[in-house]
C-alpha cells in the first residue's frame, strides 16, 4: 500500500481475505503487492474471474511470461484494466 500512498484523492485502507475474488461494482479496487511473478500467478490462479487480469512491471521477461500465462479474456501489461465507454452512439 505504499507505492499508493502518494496519489491525491485516493482513500486506501488495507485489503482483507475476502475482498479477492470478488467484484466491487463501484469504484473500487482490490491491489496486491507481491514478491515474485510466482506469486502473482498463484494469486490469479486461486482468486481470478477469468475476465481481466493486470501486471505492473519494469521486466519485459516477467511482464511477457504473465501475459502468455495468464488465463483470462482480457490480460493487461502496464496497462489500466478500466473500461471505458464509446461517446453517444446514437
Amino acid at each position: 500500500m505504499n507505492i499508493l500512498k502518494n496519489q491525491p484523492g485516493l482513500k486506501l485502507k488495507a485489503a482483507v481475505d475476502e475482498d479477492w475474488g470478488k467484484e466491487f461494482l463501484d469504484l473500487i479496487a482490490a491491489v496486491r503487492v507481491v514478491d515474485s511473478l510466482d506469486g502473482a500467478l498463484e494469486h490469479i490462479q486461486r482468486y481470478g474471474s477469468g475476465h481481466s487480469e493486470a501486471i505492473v512491471t519494469e521486466d519485459y521477461s516477467c511482464g511477457m511470461r504473465f501475459l502468455n500465462e495468464v488465463d483470462a479474456a482480457c490480460v493487461y501489461l502496464n496497462a489500466s484494466t478500466r473500461l471505458q465507454m464509446a461517446g453517444n452512439l446514437d
